[in-house]
């Protein structure tokens, strides 16, 4: 099936979640119709599947559109089109065809970015932070993460942890300077005490870090 704009853009916002018409509506920016009409092209195909949740007691009881492992196929596909990387010092992003960037925008939609360049530049600086973090440049395991956190969710945290990261290493070079210089016993305990504390903090970084890196291996284990 060769895709249209409309119906990638409904493709990737699937990727993420079941959904509800109402919600492609609301997010995708389509007339009723249009989704209506490619919700069933693309349930023909395959691409997707309809199903009535009869275990509630709201009637008419919902229906809702998911992905199939053969859309999956489709947008991994597609996912090969598009390049990314830094060009000074910028994110720079390129896309070999149309669809691939209408994907990428209905993904973006349906995790509550309205922007589609905010939603890349966070999902690559997110990536370049968590090389310069674990010094692994492992595609995988940086994408589960962003299976478990949004990657939104997954820039703060990375970006919490950089900068934690620093700090403790401009402690440490405070601590380095100053410790020959302190004569007094007391305030000497009091510094060691300081270096106690940038110890374990170090040590509570790396366990999330490693957390982190753990999250693939979970993840494997589940599939």
């Amino acid at each position: 099936m060769n895709l249209t704009k409309n119906q990638a853009k409904i493709l990737g916002y699937l990727s993420q979640k079941s959904v509800r018409f109402s919600d492609l509506v609301k997010n995708l920016g389509l007339a009723r119709a249009t989704i209506s009409t490619n919700l069933k092209k693309l349930i023909e195909a395959g691409l997707i599947e309809r199903k009535v949740d009869s275990t509630t007691s709201e009637y008419p009881p919902p229906v809702y559109y998911s992905i199939t492992p053969k859309g999956r196929e489709i947008i991994k596909k597609y996912s090969k089109n598009i390049k990314a990387g830094i060009e000074e010092d910028a994110v720079k992003i390129e896309f070999d065809d149309a669809i691939s960037s209408a994907i990428l925008e209905g993904t973006a939609a349906s995790i509550d970015y309205k922007n589609l360049n905010e939603f890349l530049r966070d999902l690559i600086e997110g990536y370049f932070l968590w090389i310069e973090l674990t010094e692994d440049d492992t595609p995988d395991k940086y994408l589960v993460l962003l299976k478990n956190l949004s990657p939104k969710s997954s820039l703060q945290t990375l970006k919490w942890v950089h900068t934690a990261k620093k700090s403790i290493e401009k402690l440490e070079q405070d601590y380095t300077r100053i410790q020959d210089k302190i004569k007094d016993p007391e305030e000497a305990s009091k510094l060691n005490e300081i270096k106690k504390d940038i110890e374990r903090i170090k040590k509570e970084l790396d366990e999330f870090l490693n957390y982190l890196r753990f999250l693939h291996e979970i993840n494997e284990k589940e599939e």
